[in-house]
């Protein structure tokens, strides 16, 4: 059992790095509406695995009410 978690909680790492890379390319202005559409969990664990230099000006750029679930 252990080594499923561990195995699944690998592949979840993965998975973020490659969508914080993917992020970390786009224009704010299009990362920041695909940000809006997130759960706040999935939105808080890719923006702290971010650049602080890539991450506010996609901040900025989201609506102000934040993410809409």
């Amino acid at each position: 059992m252990e080594q499923a978690i561990s195995k699944y909680d690998e592949q979840e790492t993965k998975r973020l790095d490659s969508l914080v890379k993917i992020y970390e390319t786009m224009k704010p202005t299009e990362a920041a509406k695909i940000f809006e559409q997130m759960d706040l969990p999935t939105l808080v664990a890719l923006a702290e695995r971010m650049s602080t230099r890539k991450v506010a000006p996609v901040l900025a750029q989201m609506n102000p009410s934040g993410p809409s679930r």
